[in-house]
C-alpha cells in the first residue's frame, strides 16, 4: 500500500537569496510510502524537496532510509511536513562547516591550525589552508630599490624564492594536518591573502586568521590581514591572538540586535556545550546604553534572562553580566576581570566606510583584547 502526502504539502518554496545548502535527511517510515516533491516548513519558510521516493525494505517495524539531497533554508532538528496520516518526520543534520585559514609558515600559522583542533565544534569542520603568493609585491614599483650602485633586483629570482617557500609551507601544513587530526586540503594561490581567504570562505564558511599584533599606526598605514578580513568578510571570522588552548570560559557579548542573535545562534548550532563531561562556562554580557536607562533596564534584564535560558537549554553553564555604558568599554572591563579564553561577538551590519570612520564594537574588542575573538556574521 502506498500513501502520498496531501496536496497542500506541495506548495512552492519561498524564494531565497542564498545558494542551496546540502543536508543529510533521515526519513522514518512505517510502510511503503511515496513522497513526490513535498515541502517542509521550518521557522516560517516553506522549502520544497526535490522529487524523492522512499521505499521500506522490511515489512515490519520502522525503517530508516538515509538520503542526500539539496534544499534551501535552515532546519530544526525534528519536524513534520504536514498533518494527517501521511506524516513523515525528517531529521536534518547540517554538513560540516568549511573553515578557511591562512598559512605562511610562521608561528601564527601553527596557532590557527591548533585552534581549529581545540574549538568545541559539534561536527569537525573541513579545513582549507591557503598560502598566498603576492607576486605584485616583487614587481615594480613595489619591489625594493637597489641601495648599491650597479645592483639591479632580479624579479625572477624573487618569484623563485616565493615558489620555493610556498612548497615548504604546503608540505609543513600537510604534516600539521596529520598531527592535529584535521581533514581538508592545502592550496597555493597567486593573490593577496585577505582577498583569497574571503573568496574561498564565501558566505557560509569560517575564516581563521592570526593577529600580527600591529599597533594603531601600523594598522592605519599598512593595514593587516586580520583587520581587512574582519571588515570585509561576509562570514564569521576567528582572530587568533595566542597559542591554542582548551576552551573552558567564553565571553559572549549581546545587546539584543540581529548581529548578537547570530552570535548566540552560532554558539547553539555550531558549538557543543559539553565537549567533555564538564559543561563550558558562558560569560553572557549584555550592555545597555545610558539613554533613558530607567525605561530600558527591565527590558534589558528580561532579554538577558531569555538569552541565558537558550544557552542553558543546550547545556552551557551561564553567568550573567548586565552592564550600562559604552559597549566596548564595559565588555573590556568584564574581559579584564574574568579572563575568558575566547570572546564571541556579532558584527554590526555597517558599510566598510562607516566602520572605518566610526569604528565598531567588534573591531575595538579585536584590537584591545589579549585573548582571541570570534566575530560572527
Amino acid at each position: 500500500m502506498k500513501r502520498a502526502l496531501s496536496p497542500k504539502c506541495r506548495t512552492l518554496p519561498k524564494k531565497l537569496s542564498h545558494p542551496p545548502i546540502k543536508y543529510f535527511g533521515i526519513v522514518l517510515v512505517d510502510q511503503d510510502l511515496s513522497l513526490r516533491s513535498p515541502s517542509i516548513r521550518s521557522r516560517g519558510i516553506n522549502v520544497a524537496l526535490p522529487p524523492l521516493i522512499y521505499r521500506s525494505t522490511q515489512p515490519d517495524g520502522p525503517v530508516s532510509t538515509v538520503l542526500q539531497y539539496s534544499a534551501d533554508g535552515v532546519f530544526d532538528e525534528w519536524f513534520a511536513p504536514c498533518g494527517g496520516s501521511g506524516d513523515v518526520r525528517l531529521r536534518i543534520r547540517r554538513m560540516p562547516m568549511k573553515a578557511v585559514v591562512g598559512v605562511d609558515g610562521s608561528k601564527y600559522s601553527e596557532w590557527v591550525l591548533g585552534w581549529l583542533g581545540k574549538m568545541p565544534f559539534r561536527v569537525a569542520p573541513g579545513v582549507t589552508a591557503i598560502h598566498a603568493m603576492d607576486l605584485q609585491s616583487v614587481r615594480p614599483p613595489f619591489i625594493v630599490q637597489p641601495s648599491v650602485s650597479g645592483y639591479e633586483p632580479d624579479e625572477g629570482e624573487a618569484i623563485h624564492l616565493l615558489e620555493s617557500r610556498a612548497k615548504q609551507v604546503e608540505a609543513e601544513t600537510k604534516r600539521r594536518f596529520v598531527k592535529l587530526g584535521l581533514k581538508g586540503s592545502v592550496r597555493v594561490v597567486q593573490d593577496k591573502i585577505a582577498q583569497a581567504l574571503i573568496e574561498q570562505a564565501g558566505h557560509k564558511g569560517l575564516i581563521v586568521v592570526g593577529s600580527r599584533g600591529l599597533d594603531a599606526i601600523d594598522r592605519l598605514v599598512l593595514g593587516s590581514v586580520s583587520t581587512t578580513v574582519t571588515l570585509h568578510a561576509s562570514c564569521p571570522v576567528l582572530i587568533v591572538k595566542e597559542p591554542p588552548q582548551t576552551l573552558r570560559r567564553m565571553l559572549v557579548a549581546t545587546d539584543g540586535s540581529p548581529s548578537s542573535k547570530k552570535a548566540l545562534q552560532f554558539m547553539t548550532k555550531q558549538f557543543t556545550a559539553k565537549p567533555d563531561a564538564k559543561p563550558l562556562v558562558i560569560l553572557l554580557v549584555h550592555v545597555m546604553p545610558f539613554l533613558r536607562y530607567t525605561m530600558v533596564k527591565e527590558a534589558g534584564e528580561q532579554l538577558l534572562a531569555q538569552e541565558a535560558a537558550k544557552l542553558e537549554k543546550v547545556g552551557y553553564r551561564v553567568r550573567q553580566f548586565p552592564c550600562v555604558g559604552p559597549a566596548a568599554e564595559e565588555i573590556m572591563k568584564v574581559v579584564n576581570r574574568e579572563q575568558p579564553d575566547l570572546i564571541v561577538t556579532g558584527a554590526k551590519g555597517r558599510s566598510a566606510v562607516t566602520r572605518f570612520l566610526q569604528g565598531s564594537v567588534s573591531m575595538k574588542l579585536a584590537q584591545q583584547s589579549a585573548c582571541s575573538v570570534l566575530v560572527v556574521r
